[in-house]
């Protein structure tokens, strides 16, 4: 007769650590992919804001030729 194996304690202590593990682990995983984004973005955002600084501040003065 064979009788089944009952789970113990410490496995199902052992389940919940590695659900809560790699629950953390893909959390972690979105926030730094987030952070990388947004990161990114804000540079593109910076250097466009110094390049239009730039070309204003260089940029040949307007001459009324206006008769």
């Amino acid at each position: 007769m064979v009788v089944p194996q009952t789970s113990s304690l410490w496995q199902v202590v052992g389940v919940l650590v590695k659900g809560v593990a790699i629950t953390v682990l893909m959390v972690v995983t979105a926030l730094v992919i987030l952070f990388l984004a947004l990161d990114a973005w804000a540079h593109k955002q910076t250097e466009q804001r110094i390049s239009d600084a730039l070309a204003s501040h260089y940029a040949p003065a307007a001459v009324d030729v206006t008769p």
